[in-house]
């Protein structure tokens, strides 16, 4: 049978790759993991000097200083301006993950873990040992077990140098991938020998080099969902040990790859390696069938798993509902109903959960039923903010959804939402007027009301319970305008 040009280009680039072979850098370990020896084994000073060759070793020092300068200015930046301002939820996640920390984990490798405000799944770990998480991959946490995988998992990219790792192999790899250059460069050119001549032979050339490019590429990115396998089965064992619920990982990742999968592109870009989840997914459910399966009987058949703590729930209410707002404030509908109901399932008389979820409805609803949940949500949060008034457009927002009935018996209960409204505007904003203060008299107009008017003022009241400012009361009601006096602050 006579091969085509095709074929024989296929064939000659699948030779060179077997010269591949000694490329794998990690293994992957049909068993559990020594994690005193491989711990050892990873030590970055070890690392380095497992070189043999004192050039290698200058260059390998200088590449990762180099990698931990670039670190601490990325994390400059993200602790000043992106992280998460609730300290109690950020001291928790530091403690769990550092209670996780193996104990044979070197003096000279430090990690701390830290919580970014972004509504954007992702997790990465930095050269300089932080391990940051968006409060988009927290909030799609069920429990603690989930949030002790994730924590170990980032975590063991800095305990196991992975960074520093890459570094060394591809020092040891630069021979080989020259031969490999090499032998793609005359596989190339004998290609284009036998497919067309003399005068084919350049472009043989560089299409045995564009493979060899290939090959390089393609042993990279094993390098990189290798060591994920490696993080994978490092944090599974990690979580055993103290008795977290290791079969919680491969529920994590199914959640989120729905979860970035139903999101779109934006979130598929944050989170990279969600393709790779399902393979990360059947490796834990293996080891943990195989080589863990008497750990995983042994604690059942004990005292059973560790529990999530009462704190945990709170705080991740809190944060499911922050990162909820967020999202909604980024058209991130998926990622904002999931948080938000998830949030409001613990936090049930919280006004800006309520304030969120009616927001929500009132967007993206398509139903009768969706409004008149969006009217309900919008009333609760008014109501749970009765006293401190902190959300001036949950009345706005609750107006314009009741505007929308045209039933001229809520008219009454429409003008009081919006003259609320402005009343705790001025309020929280020093007497200024709201930017929709044409469309709020609009409004008044339709539901019959042409004489009441807010005027710009310069003092606020404080005064409990109503907080006043100088037009107009909470409850709607207007001071006449030759009765106002206002009080100098």
């Amino acid at each position: 049978m006579r091969l085509g040009r095709q074929e024989i280009l296929l064939t000659l680039i699948a030779l060179s790759l077997l010269f591949l072979a000694p490329a794998a850098v990690l293994g992957q370990a049909s068993g559990a993991l020594d994690l005193v020896s491989l711990l050892r084994e990873r030590d970055p000073e070890t690392l380095i000097s497992s070189l043999k060759d004192e050039a290698q070793e200058k260059d390998a020092r200088e590449h990762w200083a180099q990698m931990v300068t670039q670190g601490s200015q990325a994390a400059v930046q993200r602790n000043q301006e992106g992280l998460y301002p609730n300290p109690s939820l950020q001291a928790y996640v530091n403690r769990l993950g550092q209670s996780l920390i193996p104990k044979e984990a070197s003096d000279n490798v430090f990690v701390t873990f830290k919580i970014v405000e972004d509504p954007f799944p992702y997790a990465d770990s930095l050269p300089t040992g932080t391990v940051y998480l968006s409060t988009g991959m927290i909030s799609l946490l069920d429990n603690e077990s989930q949030m002790a995988f994730l924590l170990m998992h980032e975590a063991s990219h800095v305990l196991l140098s992975h960074q520093l790792y890459q570094i060394v192999q591809e020092k040891l790899a630069e021979k080989r991938a020259n031969k490999i250059r090499i032998i793609g460069t005359v596989l190339g050119a004998v290609a284009g020998g036998v497919i067309g001549g003399k005068k084919d032979a350049g472009v043989g050339a560089a299409i045995g080099l564009a493979a060899a490019n290939v090959i390089e590429n393609a042993r990279r990115q094993r390098f990189s969902k290798e060591s994920q396998l490696e993080a994978d089965q490092f944090a599974a064992q990690v979580l055993l040990q103290h008795g977290f619920d290791a079969r919680e990982a491969p529920t994590l990742m199914a959640k989120v790859g729905n979860i970035v999968r139903r999101s779109g592109a934006a979130v598929e870009m944050a989170f990279a390696d969600a393709g790779d989840l399902p393979q990360r997914s059947a490796k834990v459910k293996e080891l943990l069938g195989g080589s863990y399966q008497q750990v995983v009987a042994r604690i059942l058949s004990g005292n059973g798993f560790r529990m999530s703590s009462p704190r945990y729930s709170q705080l991740m209410s809190e944060l499911k509902r922050d990162n909820g707002l967020l999202a909604l404030k980024l058209d991130l509908f998926v990622i904002a109903r999931a948080n938000l109901e998830e949030a409001a399932a613990v936090r049930t008389d919280d006004p800006l959960t309520m304030y969120g979820l009616g927001v929500l409805y009132r967007t993206v609803g398509r139903t009768d039923e969706d409004a008149a949940r969006a009217a309900g949500y919008l009333k609760s949060a008014m109501e749970f903010d009765d006293v401190r008034h902190r959300f001036p457009e949950a009345y706005l927002q609750y107006a314009v959804e009741l505007l929308s009935r045209e039933d001229p018996q809520r008219y009454p209960e429409i003008q009081k939402a919006l003259k609320s409204y402005v009343a705790l505007y001025q309020r929280n904003s020093g007497g200024g007027l709201p930017r929709e203060m044409p469309f709020v008299y609009d409004y008044l107009d339709l539901t019959g009301d042409r004489s009441w008017i807010a005027y710009k003022v310069n003092n606020v009241r404080s005064e409990a319970p109503n907080q006043l400012t100088a037009d107009a009361k909470i409850d709607g009601s207007v001071q006449p305008a030759e009765k106002r006096s206002p009080k100098k602050q």
